[in-house]
């Protein structure tokens, strides 16, 4: 019999999460891909662009089967997963290779080209953390500023007035590392979810020896990596501090197609089975930035496995820009009874956790004061 969970939030994060800090969501992916090929060439990273070439090659030359198949070759999910079913083909003997780097290097080149928005607070009972942002010009003021978006974020979203309220769980369908890099700034250590001795880290900046925050990325992560072996395929998964440190190391980032033939070996299985696990004892469960594609069926498998022995639910929220009559119906469509299933839409990303009534829907708050941009 499950454990009832009074305040435990779930949160699934899609690629709108991660856009304000200038990374691509799947529309634009393949756009941004091609302007990184200069960006790499011109930094001398000259693998990385052959990987980029290697994907737009296989893009044309897989140009024959979006005849007969409905397959969207600027999608670069679409295109991961047919590269993977892809056996024999004339080019794809170091595609999969190939789409890994390519799908990292982009996201490298497109955090280089963006600063992260910064935010401030004007509150005369700011909390103890907020003390390094303090406008020193103004010794006597109570304003705060250049807080990183992301951090102010992350903060509202695990209720950090004075400590973290309820339980937290982060799942990640993104192989960007936005979310850890928050969690660093903020001295807050999570766990990748894996178990004992199945990796090696090999990261001296994050910390990740808290069960208590779990950041649990289904689809892999750039800085998960594996070191090419010769004659004994790929070595053991390793954990770095950053896609650069993987990259530095001469590794292959760990990434998984998010639709065809999601095979994992014991590494992502576990992690697969900790999201179950969350999603079972959720309280809420809030998706953020992910718009449910029709070619991710796992996500729908993902919820009915965890759902169906849970009896903490209160609440589904999704977060998301688009407020359209069709993206509703797509998300109605995932449940029997939406109204019983307690399921509502925001039509925001992000910026929704720097408002006082979206955070109480969801049980956690953020320190009262006026908000600005800087």
């Amino acid at each position: 019999m499950q454990k009832l969970h009074n305040d435990h939030n779930v949160y699934i994060l899609g690629a709108g999460f991660s856009a304000e800090r200038g990374l691509p969501i799947v529309k634009n992916f393949m756009f941004e891909m091609r302007d990184a090929y200069d960006w790499l060439k011109s930094a001398e990273r000259l693998e990385e662009a052959k990987a980029v070439e290697n994907v737009l090659d296989f893009r044309h030359d897989a140009a024959a089967s979006a005849y007969r198949v409905k397959v969207d070759l600027e999608n670069i999910e679409e295109l991961f997963s047919l590269a993977s079913a892809s056996t024999g083909f004339a080019k794809t003997k170091d595609l999969s290779k190939s789409i890994r780097i390519a799908i990292a290097a982009t996201l490298d080149f497109c955090t280089s080209k963006t600063a992260e928005k910064r935010f401030g607070i004007h509150n005369q009972e700011a909390l103890p953390f907020y003390e390094q942002y303090r406008n020193h010009g103004q010794p006597n003021s109570f304003e705060y500023r250049d807080i990183p978006a992301y951090q102010f974020y992350i903060r509202s979203m695990l209720g950090m007035q004075d400590a973290i309220q309820g339980e937290n769980t982060f799942i990640s369908f993104n192989y960007d590392t936005v979310v850890e890099e928050a969690l660093s700034s903020m001295h807050l250590g999570f766990s990748y979810g894996f178990k004992a001795k199945t990796v090696n880290y090999k990261t001296n900046i994050l910390n990740l020896n808290n069960p208590d925050i779990k950041l649990l990325k289904l689809h892999g992560s750039v800085n998960w990596a594996r070191i090419e072996q010769a004659k004994k395929g790929a070595g053991k998964l390793a954990v770095y501090d950053s896609y650069d440190a993987a990259r530095a190391a001469n590794a292959i980032p760990e990434l998984i197609p998010p639709t065809w033939r999601k095979v994992f070996d014991g590494n992502l299985e576990g992690v697969w089975n900790d999201a179950i696990d969350a999603i079972k004892i959720a309280t809420r469960i809030v998706i953020v930035g992910f718009s449910v594609p029709e070619t991710d069926n796992h996500f729908k498998y993902l919820l009915a496995a965890g759902l169906q022995s849970n009896i903490s639910l209160r609440d589904i929220v999704f977060v998301n820009p688009d407020g359209s009559q069709e993206f509703k119906e797509r998300i109605s469509n995932l449940f029997t009874t939406p109204q019983s299933s307690r399921v509502s839409f925001e039509s925001a990303t992000t910026e929704i956790y720097m408002k006082p009534y979206p955070l109480s829907k969801i049980n956690r708050g953020f320190p009262a004061g006026n908000i600005f941009g800087v």
